[in-house]
């Protein structure tokens, strides 16, 4: 077995911070949505993009590790 591309695992990592940083703000921006709004299938709508954004965030935080 080869040995780990330092290189490989230095833009892996790069690329889970940004990733993470992306999705954090997406699950902002949907609670940001969701409050502005009266209608409950809205509000229900922006709040499974925050959950999908969040599961998101959480598996590129690993990558950033």
């Amino acid at each position: 077995m080869a040995p780990p591309d330092p290189k490989r695992d230095a833009n892996r990592k790069t690329l889970g911070r940004i990733a993470m940083g992306a999705f954090a703000f997406g699950v902002f921006f949907s609670g940001f949505m969701a409050m502005r709004t009266n209608d409950w299938r809205q509000m229900l709508l922006w709040t499974v993009i925050a959950a999908g954004c969040g599961w998101f965030a959480s598996r590129f935080a690993a990558w950033s590790r």
